[in-house]
């Protein structure tokens, strides 16, 4: 905002017919400017002081709360609050589910499907590259993440490793249980999956007017400690029928031949089992939705 003693000083200035002022105008305009910088230099005299009592003022205040009136004790709390807040970190435990507490591996895993080769089947043997149990067990992992069950695949083609011979399919797959159980401690289940050679009337059943493949759970008796995989296949078929009573899955014990006299690398690991999900004439998707429901059993038991 403008004065009006400044207004008139101006307007006296437009005004004047003659640019060059007067020496008595110039005295006055000094004398007028002169007196308006004392007025607001006493104006900032007055503030300044003024901010600096009340700036006084509040420093006695905070030195007598923190020495009558505890306020050293609150300030201590309050500091060491936010110490905390900014230092702590939330320590990681089995529950924060972030390191693998399932593996899930192929001994034979070109094991294949006849509904899915179609055409490209050729010979007796139902195997593929690309079509096979690992996809199988790729969903079965995938749905055990879906429930929170941190999950580890292993997908080795065995059947390229230089003199592959099928007799000796479970001491190569025993080097990656083995290497899986090292560097993974946190491991709670041990999966090879399979699916079994039978024909379809013996691996299918239904559920909800839907086909789905069979679940059998195979232990090798020849692992003294084998009480301990079947108790865990005990576990899960339990689980599985609480879920659908009429899905009994099949409990067998069997005495490895061969190579396999190593217990199906059971021995390895007390939770640990060889699981066959469906055969040869089962189709993916019903292989997928035995899967599912494996899942659900193991998830449950885990969590």
């Amino acid at each position: 905002m403008i004065w009006k003693d400044e207004e008139f000083i101006i307007n006296t200035l437009k005004n004047s017919p003659i640019m060059i002022p007067s020496v008595e105008f110039v005295n006055q305009t000094r004398q007028e400017l002169q007196h308006r910088a004392q007025i607001l230099s006493k104006k900032e005299i007055m503030l300044t002081k003024y901010l600096l009592g009340s700036g006084v003022v509040a420093a006695l205040m905070i030195v007598a709360w923190l020495t009558f009136l505890s306020g050293s004790h609150q300030l201590n709390t309050a500091i060491n609050a936010g110490i905390n807040l900014i230092t702590s970190r939330p320590s990681i435990t089995a529950n924060t589910n972030t390191e693998p507490v399932v593996f899930i591996y192929h001994t034979h895993n070109l094991e294949s499907f006849k509904p899915d080769l179609g055409s490209s089947l050729t010979g007796k043997t139902v195997e593929s590259r690309d079509i096979n149990i690992t996809l199988v067990g790729k969903h079965l992992s995938e749905k055990l993440e879906e429930l929170g069950v941190k999950t580890l695949v292993d997908q080795t083609d065995y059947t390229i490793k230089p003199n592959f011979d099928f007799s000796g399919s479970y001491q190569l797959s025993r080097k990656t249980v083995s290497s899986a159980l090292k560097t993974n401690p946190s491991l709670k289940m041990v999966f090879d999956v399979h699916r079994d050679s039978l024909t379809r009337g013996k691996t299918t059943t239904q559920i909800d007017d839907k086909d789905l493949a069979t679940i059998h759970f195979v232990i090798a008796s020849s692992n003294e400690n084998y009480q301990e995989n079947l108790r865990l296949a005990q576990k899960i078929k339990k689980g599985i029928e609480k879920l659908y009573p009429s899905l009994s899955p099949q409990i067998t014990l069997k005495k490895p031949e061969g190579d396999t006299g190593q217990s199906y690398n059971q021995d390895l690991f007390d939770d640990s089992l060889l699981i066959e999900i469906g055969g040869i004439e089962n189709s993916l998707q019903e292989e997928y939705r035995a899967a599912d429901i494996l899942a659900q059993a193991i998830s449950n038991i885990i969590h």
